[in-house]
């Protein structure tokens, strides 16, 4: 979908946070594709036992899990040092490879622009592997950091085949007092849920691009009802409310039509099964943000470096041409059971995000 709103006299819009927020984009088709829909793994969701021996083996140990984070930890740590993307490969893949590197060509034009945050050095929390005996595999996990007022991480990691090491997809930060749903055990693990099961109340390939929808277009969206306002932090920041104040409605931006748009993002959609037969499921998606000017002599400045937009866009301070930024996200929820017949319907919960630029250019 897109959005468009024109203006009539002439203002320089210069506001810092054009810079330092995304503006989040819709899609009520939520991305067709040719491709097939993205699932959490291939084959149906086991049916329900108690025999534990009769369940498929964990994806991954507790302890062979501590290794990958160590090992994973290290590899970020020297990638950071020598703002190398290649030595992230070794050990990240997904939305996480594309939001690092960019962060990276962004501080090599400017040491100002904020770092990407590290893995966590605190304690393993959680730790919740798939019911997996073949491939892709994945494993979910909790960290803290010894420095107990930051809050903790959720990581999830892919295993894409049997000679492939396990490589962090997903780095998001948990909201703040969010509890997680009751989860199976370690030992035991997770079942595996697929992209397009109806047995949760929204299925989970659908789940990002329903939230991409509220996030621009509010109570217009499809699936309004199906997502909790609060807690979210994240919407209350970049979501509809937000743009239409500070963007569409902000007389600074009188000369700018502002276009929206979203797309499937770099990580593949993950879900795992929650005792409650519902899922927590992991979703990323870009937002494309383009900053038409509408009259000759228009320019923006960019005044916010922090965000990496004007280290993207060369390290000038204004520019006089149209904008194109592009931002992916990641984010984490809860999704109930689907509702049986006479039972009123849950809602979604978010529980975890993370956000960053991938892209800046002028254009046209």
């Amino acid at each position: 979908m897109r959005m468009r709103k024109r203006f009539r006299s002439l203002v320089v819009a210069t506001s810092a946070v054009l810079l330092s927020v995304s503006l989040v984009a819709c899609g009520p088709e939520y991305w067709p594709s040719s491709e097939e829909e993205p699932s959490a793994s291939p084959g149906a969701s086991p049916s329900p036992s108690t025999l534990e021996e009769t369940l498929p083996k964990p994806s991954i140990t507790v302890s062979q899990f501590e290794r990958v984070l160590e090992e994973t930890r290290a590899t970020i740590a020297q990638a950071d040092e020598e703002r190398d993307t290649s030595v992230l490969e070794a050990r990240v893949g997904g939305s996480v490879l594309e939001t690092r590197g960019a962060n990276y060509e962004a501080l090599a034009g400017d040491d100002s622009v904020e770092p990407a945050s590290g893995i966590p050095d605190g304690e393993v929390q959680l730790v919740l592997p798939q019911q997996n005996e073949s491939w892709p595999r994945h494993v979910l996990a909790v960290v803290g950091w010894q420095d107990e007022s930051q809050v903790p991480q959720a990581l999830i990691f892919e295993q894409v085949s049997a000679r492939s090491d396990f490589k962090l997809v997903y780095q998001v930060y948990l909201q703040v007092g969010i509890q997680l749903p009751e989860l199976a055990a370690s030992q035991v693990g997770a079942p595996v849920i697929a992209g397009d099961s109806s047995l949760t109340m929204l299925p989970p390939s659908q789940v990002p691009g329903a939230y991409a929808d509220i996030m621009t277009t509010g109570e217009k969206a499809d699936h309004y009802g199906a997502f909790a306002a609060e807690p979210d932090e994240l919407r209350e920041g970049l979501g509809y409310e937000h743009k239409q104040k500070n963007y569409v409605d902000n007389k600074d931006f009188e000369l700018i039509d502002f276009e929206f748009s979203n797309d499937r993002g770099s990580s593949p959609v993950i879900s795992f099964s929650t005792k409650d037969g519902g899922a927590l499921v992991a979703g990323s998606f870009t937002e494309s943000t383009e900053f038409e000017l509408t009259e000759d002599g228009v320019s923006v400045t960019l005044s916010d470096s922090r965000s990496g937009m004007r280290a993207l866009l060369g390290g000038e301070e204004k520019i006089e041409s149209d904008i194109r930024r592009v931002d992916e996200y990641q984010v984490l929820v809860y999704v109930p059971p689907a509702p049986r017949d006479g039972e009123e319907p849950g809602q979604i919960e978010m529980l975890g995000y993370n956000a960053a630029i991938v892209k800046a250019e002028e254009i046209g």
